[in-house]
C-alpha cells in the first residue's frame, strides 16, 4: 500500500519535476490594431533572467508580418532585424540573445484585413521557450463599433479619456510549443490614422530608449496587492495580476 501511494505521489508530481523555468522574469505582449499603420502592431516586451541566457528564442508569426525588429538594454540597443524562417507550421522569428542582455524589445506588423469595415483579428502566441505569469494588451483603437473579445477573462484596464480604451488578459502559463490564440473583432467604418506612419524599427528605438531609462532609474517595487517585489517596467504584477501604474 505504501508503495502504491508513493508512485501515484511521484506520478502527480511529474509534470512539476519536468516543467522548464521561463527565461523571463515578465513578459508583455502588446497588440494595437490600427494605431498609427493599416493593420496591426505587435510588440513583446520582457525582463530576461540572467541564469536562463544565452538563449535562442523562436516566436510563431502570422504569415502577413513583415520585417521583425529588435533591440536589447543592456546589451545590443541599436535596433536590428530579427532572421525570419519558413517553416511547415508556417513563419517564425529566431532571435539570439546573449549574456548580459536585460530587456529585450521586439516586434512587427502584419496586415490580417480583408473588409474595409470588419475586423477580425485573430494572433496564435507560440514559442520555443516555456512562459510564467504573462500579460496580453489589448488596445481598442478609438471611435470604432462593436468591440469585442473571445476571452471572457480579459478585463478593461485602460482609460478611454485619453482617446484609447486597453484590455488585459493574464495567462498562469504557456509551456514551449503550446499555442494560446487572441481573438478580437469590431467594426471601423470610418478609421483615420492617429499618428503619423513609422516603420517599425522606428517605433522600437524610440520605445526601447525610454525603456531603458525608466529602467535604470527605477527602484525596488512591490505590489501593492500581493506585495510580490516587482522588477523591469511591467504595469501589471506578474503574481496577481494588479496594474501597477
Amino acid at each position: 500500500m505504501k508503495i502504491f501511494i508513493a508512485l501515484s505521489l511521484l506520478f502527480l508530481a511529474a509534470p512539476l519535476l519536468t516543467a522548464e523555468e521561463s527565461p523571463f522574469e515578465e513578459l508583455d505582449f502588446a497588440i494595437w490594431p490600427e494605431y498609427d499603420h493599416p493593420g496591426v502592431l505587435i510588440l513583446l516586451d520582457g525582463t530576461l533572467r540572467q541564469e536562463a541566457l544565452p538563449i535562442t528564442l523562436e516566436f510563431r508569426i502570422p504569415n502577413e508580418a513583415g520585417a521583425v525588429g529588435a533591440t536589447f538594454s543592456e546589451g545590443d540597443e541599436e535596433p536590428f532585424e530579427v532572421a525570419v524562417v519558413e517553416r511547415a507550421d508556417g513563419k517564425w522569428a529566431v532571435l539570439d540573445i546573449p549574456k548580459g542582455s536585460k530587456i529585450l524589445r521586439t516586434g512587427f506588423y502584419y496586415d490580417p484585413f480583408t473588409d474595409s469595415v470588419e475586423r477580425n483579428i485573430e494572433y496564435i502566441i507560440m514559442l520555443n521557450q516555456p512562459l510564467e505569469h504573462f500579460h496580453v494588451l489589448i488596445q481598442e483603437p478609438p471611435a470604432v463599433e462593436n468591440f469585442r473579445i473571445d476571452d471572457p477573462a480579459a478585463q478593461k484596464t485602460g482609460d478611454p479619456s485619453n482617446g484609447f480604451t486597453n484590455y488585459t488578459l493574464l495567462v498562469n502559463r504557456l509551456a514551449a510549443g503550446e499555442q494560446k490564440r487572441i481573438s478580437f473583432s469590431y467594426q471601423n467604418p470610418s478609421f483615420k490614422h492617429t499618428m503619423p506612419t513609422w516603420q517599425p524599427l522606428l517605433i522600437l528605438a524610440v520605445v526601447s530608449l525610454i525603456v531603458g531609462v525608466v529602467y535604470a532609474k527605477q527602484n525596488k517595487r512591490y505590489c501593492p496587492k500581493c506585495k510580490t517585489q516587482i522588477s523591469g517596467s511591467s504595469q501589471y504584477c506578474s503574481s496577481c495580476g494588479a496594474n501597477l501604474s
